[in-house]
């Protein structure tokens, strides 16, 4: 009965070994009493720590975008500027892209490089007219207001533009009415605009500098009143945009100086082009123009086209590095040095 027993027993041990062996996938021999197998089954390792490169690593191509879509990410939900990286965040977040030079321009009008408080309506309003009662451009408006420690965006600027150029701001004519200080101008008739057209020259004024001459002599007139006024007299046709070679092309003078942003306007337009405020402000500050910088030399670009580590900047870095050592250059002139060190593509 014993040696049945003990038969039975080793019978049961052995039954057991075999479905252990069955599970880990393995034969040896016998395990230790107590000891286990491990069944997990076999961990692949994860993309993501897979070393080198992968598709999904890659950065996603952004669309560049619109000064409009720029002007509408400078600012934080509370009404604040952001900053220059802030508004870059705010662009890659949405999939749009923008070079440093483009992100800088409405933030320097929109007062943001000295962190100045943003302007009311009536502020802005305030700072629309020279001395002499005549609309101020909109860099005009944006330099009154930072003088006075007050910033406002470009569009905000504009609209208040548009809305006193059709004959004067309601609240500053209100105001100056009260005190006694402007007269309503009468409305201008087709043949007096006609006659404000041209200056001295002969050559057709911009409807600016029309609205300007019509106020001189008393009178008023739309903005849809004028343009169509230069229309006829062909001053309002519509120009081709200039490219970024036309624009950096005519911003000096003959004598090498940097043209202020209006001669560079004009200088396009007596060539038939036209350019956004801008776009003619950006290719401004990367020639050095927000500082007079001196022009830098073929060599002085060359010698500011590599980072430390030699690999070749990006134009808005050499533009920056060349403005570090008080040197400016044209976009054109800082691309082609570019072209010219990566040598045939």
């Amino acid at each position: 009965m014993s040696n049945e027993k003990d038969a039975y027993e080793a019978a049961q041990r052995l039954r057991a070994l075999d479905q252990g062996e069955s599970r880990s996938g393995f034969s040896g021999p016998a395990l230790p009493s107590g000891s286990t197998v491990s069944s997990a089954p076999y961990q692949v390792p994860s993309l993501s720590s897979r070393s080198g490169p992968t598709s999904e690593g890659q950065p996603p191509k952004r669309r560049g975008a619109t000064d409009n879509q720029i002007t509408a990410r400078l600012h934080n939900d509370d009404g604040s500027l952001r900053t220059h990286s802030g508004v870059a965040s705010a662009l890659q977040a949405a999939g749009l892209g923008a070079s440093n030079a483009r992100i800088d321009a409405p933030l320097q009008a929109a007062g943001g490089t000295r962190r100045l408080r943003g302007a009311t309506d009536a502020q802005i309003n305030a700072r629309l007219h020279n001395d002499d009662g005549s609309l101020r451009t909109r860099s005009g408006v944006a330099s009154a207001l930072q003088a006075a420690g007050l910033g406002a965006g470009v569009t905000r600027i504009a609209a208040q533009l548009q809305a006193a150029g059709l004959g004067a701001g309601v609240a500053r004519i209100t105001a100056q009415l009260a005190a006694g200080g402007a007269r309503l101008r009468p409305g201008a008739t087709d043949a007096q605009i006609d006659a404000h057209l041209h200056n001295d020259d002969g050559s057709l004024r911009t409807r600016s500098g029309v609205a300007s001459a019509l106020r001189a002599a008393g009178l008023g007139a739309s903005s849809a009143r004028i343009d169509a006024q230069l229309q006829a007299a062909g001053g309002a046709r519509l120009r081709p945009g200039a490219t970024d070679a036309q624009i950096d092309a005519h911003l000096h003078n003959d004598d090498g100086s940097l043209r202020t942003h209006s001669g560079v306007a004009s200088a396009l337009q007596a060539a038939g082009l036209g350019a956004s405020t801008m776009r003619i402000a950006a290719a401004l500050r990367a020639a050095g123009g927000a500082r007079l910088l001196r022009g830098a030399t073929d060599a002085q670009i060359n010698a500011h086209l590599h980072n430390d580590d030699g690999s070749l900047r990006t134009r808005s870095d050499v533009a920056s590095a060349l403005h570090a050592a008080g040197l400016g250059a044209g976009v054109v002139r800082i691309d082609a040095q570019l072209q010219a060190a990566r040598g045939p593509q």
